[in-house]
């Protein structure tokens, strides 16, 4: 079973696939996105029965870099590996006036 992708949902999205009260989906899209919890599992104030049908259908879709290298010119470099062991990279490149991420649209 493919499981779907959380990161990127909107609280109204996650409760219809968690069969879940509105309050709740806010809790997990909040715990998601602004607290970076990336276990199901981990967030709190949700009973447990919620997160393990959630736990089922998908995952946090947030993760952490496995490696990352800074050039001579502050860009940096990130490494990502997905729970399928894909590998995907993102640089993140600053300037005086702001700060640009590049994210990569492709696995491998």
């Amino acid at each position: 079973m493919i499981k779907t992708n959380l990161c990127g949902l909107t609280s109204d999205e996650i409760r219809i696939l968690a069969g879940s009260s509105t309050s709740h989906a806010t809790t997990i899209a909040n715990s998601l996105y602004k607290k970076r919890i990336g276990d199901i599992m981990l967030i709190p104030d949700i009973p447990k029965i919620v997160k393990e049908e959630l736990n089922k259908k998908s995952v946090p879709g947030i993760y952490k870099p496995v490696a990352s290298k800074k050039s001579s010119d502050g860009t940096i470099k990130y490494l990502f590996r997905n729970e399928s062991e894909q590998e995907f990279e993102t640089v993140l490149l600053t300037d005086n006036k702001r700060t640009k991420v590049c994210v990569s649209a492709q696995t491998g």
